[in-house]
């Protein structure tokens, strides 16, 4: 004779029930809100709470300027001939010469910050002792707008070739800060 387990329609109401009740529970412990908030959301306010007022205001203007470049660049139709535009190699080679060179101006002037701190989303961009922090926002600036102009080739008469020059621009212009960062060594703590 086979042993058959047979469910009891009492208990499985009461597997039912008392599951229904451990996620009512549950959404009243945790509010609802808190679960509609995307990864995103939740990790730059993870970000954003241990951080100055001021801190958090150089990190508003960052990404408004970044986003600025891009969405200009995305709107706006800027018809380039493809033959007046140089190959966007070429940028990986000028890029972190001239960065150097700036940088190497920025260290011997009097004027410039006797410690460069690395670039940071944090720190006042436009701070005249502190070069990391402009070249930081500026080649991420040139990023977005490449990005948004390459995308606007898509559906315009906007050059790819010309979206592809401002994105070498702003990738080989974030290597040279790094890069920079080991050439000048004496000036990061």
């Amino acid at each position: 004779m086979a042993i058959t387990k047979r469910s009891n329609p009492h208990t499985s109401c009461a597997g039912q029930f008392v599951s229904c009740s451990f996620v009512v529970l549950l959404r009243k412990s945790i509010p609802q809100n808190y679960n509609l908030q995307t990864a995103v959301v939740r990790g730059v306010m993870g970000l954003m709470n241990d951080r100055t007022t001021k801190e958090k205001l150089f990190f508003v203007i960052r990404v408004f300027l970044i986003a600025f470049g891009f969405v200009t660049n995305l709107v706006a139709v800027q018809s380039v001939p493809d033959t007046h535009v140089p190959n966007p190699l070429i940028f990986f080679a000028v890029i972190p010469i001239m960065v150097l060179l700036v940088l190497g101006v920025q260290f011997i002037n009097p004027s410039s910050g006797s410690t460069w701190y690395a670039p940071s989303w944090w720190v006042n961009p436009f701070s005249f002792s502190q070069p990391y922090q402009f070249c930081h926002l500026a080649f991420y600036f040139f990023l977005a707008g490449g990005v948004g102009t390459s995308i606007s080739s898509i559906y315009s008469s906007s050059s790819l070739k010309f979206g592809l020059c401002l994105v070498a621009i702003g990738l080989s212009g974030v290597a040279s800060i790094k890069l920079s960062q080991y050439v000048f060594t004496r000036k990061n703590p």
